[in-house]
């Protein structure tokens, strides 16, 4: 017998917007794909996605730093970037 899943998936999203909205599963699952392409896509662009009483995704960079490659056997400057999420204040008070 398997453990339950303890992460929420994009599954698990589909089918709340379902029950929520009353959408078909099929359409709530296209629905929710397609939110979180627009929201990949905006920092693909290099902007801010504020998502209100949610929070904010942004893109952080790295000073340029030299970094081994294994494919090339050499060291290579690369701007490192990562993802960001800072929390809205009103789901910092519902979850902590």
């Amino acid at each position: 017998m398997s453990a339950p899943n303890k992460f929420t998936t994009l599954k698990d999203v589909a089918k709340a917007v379902a029950k929520k909205t009353g959408l078909d599963k099929e359409a709530a699952k296209k629905f929710t794909a397609k939110y979180f392409e627009a929201i990949k896509r905006g920092l693909i662009l290099g902007k801010q996605v504020r998502l209100a009483g949610f929070g904010t995704f942004v893109i952080t960079k790295w000073n340029v730093d030299e970094v081994f490659d294994p494919n090339t056997g050499r060291k290579e400057a690369k701007q490192i970037k990562t993802v960001k999420f800072k929390p809205s204040e009103v789901l910092k008070q519902k979850v902590l």
